[in-house]
């Protein structure tokens, strides 16, 4: 998103030439990006560029390669509405951006421990005259809406898992959302989020997801939270909290989970895409609650929870010992439970 911002502030440059035809503002960027091209020693281009209005930007088909001349970034259609422009602030407010079939091609090879988009944020971070300082844009996004886009990001350096979501080897497709009041925070972003979906190569799917969101080194937070998935629906305010984004990848015993939940229907076949542990357990619970802490230390709170068989309990409970199944130890805290013995025959017990 900041390398677009950078394009944007480019293009924004030539505003001031809109009493000049289209063919000749793209040549001009075309121009710029010929020169830009041969700094990096790779290719940027555009098909062309429209500026309308002193604040209306239409780009097209802008194709950027990497130092392996494979795609980096790719959209066919990118349109903007820019709210403020200053130079001499170095401030840019875009009020609108829409991204039609965005591709971002993100890798880490083998032997290197800066993935592919380095080399282009290194160029504009440092490349400055001597003598000079660096100039600091500060960018602000309002709304951005996404159709059709899709997001790869592979680390070389790490063998794939295998199985279910593999976060260092991350393919999405089909991925359309509009997002608003996006704030750049530390080693993240946070946004508002409508409407979001997309598929994933593990065969997750997402069918909706609308909530307050912020992801970091420091975690997942997802507030005012309604996600729909072909098995699920989940309401309530979910948080992920970790030290690191390496802490994902071993999420029984590194996450810290803070949630509530209201009326959801939680689906295991969901959840196994980011545990194998859980792996064939085609079971789902009604959920009302809290649920807090790691998965291998597990509390529930003021929990209302009726299983796919008519199962009924509420109570508190703490859950500790998973993934060994030798160690794992449940402590029930009954307020009410409605059931049958042929009901409790039926429940699966770990490993399933």
């Amino acid at each position: 998103m900041l390398f677009i911002a950078a394009f944007v502030v480019l293009v924004a440059v030539f505003l001031s030439l809109t009493v000049y035809n289209n063919a000749f503002q793209t040549f001009l960027v075309k121009k710029y990006l010929n020169h830009l091209s041969k700094e990096l020693n790779t290719t940027i281009s555009v098909e062309n560029v429209q500026v309308s209005f002193f604040n209306n930007l239409k780009i097209n088909q802008l194709y950027v390669e990497d130092l392996q001349n494979d795609t980096l970034f790719y959209a066919n259609e990118i349109e903007a509405k820019i709210g403020v422009f200053s130079l001499g602030n170095n401030k840019i407010d875009i009020k609108s951006i829409t991204l039609k079939e965005p591709f971002l091609n993100l890798h880490h090879h083998q032997d290197s421990v800066r993935n592919n988009l380095f080399f282009i944020v290194d160029y504009f971070s440092t490349n400055e005259p001597k003598g000079t300082t660096a100039l600091k844009w500060e960018v602000k996004f309002n709304d951005v809406d996404i159709t059709k886009g899709k997001f790869i990001y592979h680390n070389n350096r790490v063998e794939p898992v295998g199985y279910g979501v593999d976060y260092q080897h991350v393919e999405i497709t089909y991925l359309s959302t509009k997002l608003k009041e996006i704030n750049f925070i530390p080693n993240g972003v946070a946004t508002e989020i409508y409407n979001m979906s997309f598929y994933e190569k593990s065969g997750f799917q997402l069918d909706d997801l609308t909530t307050n969101f912020a992801i970091s080194d420091k975690g997942i937070y997802a507030e005012k939270m309604l996600l729909k998935t072909p098995n699920s629906v989940i309401n309530g305010d979910v948080a992920f909290a970790t030290d690191s984004f390496a802490d994902l990848s071993e999420f029984i015993t590194n996450v810290d989970i803070e949630s509530h939940f209201d009326s959801s229907k939680v689906s295991f076949r969901d959840i196994c895409f980011f545990t194998k542990e859980l792996d064939c357990l085609n079971k789902y619970v009604m959920l009302d609650g809290d649920v807090r802490g790691r998965i291998d230390k597990l509390k529930g709170r003021n929990l209302s929870i009726t299983t796919d068989d008519g199962t009924y309990f509420s109570g508190n409970t703490d859950i500790s010992g998973i993934p060994k199944t030798e160690e794992i130890f449940i402590y029930l805290d009954i307020k009410s439970l409605i059931t049958s013995k042929n009901r409790l025959e039926q429940i699966p017990l770990y490993p399933f």
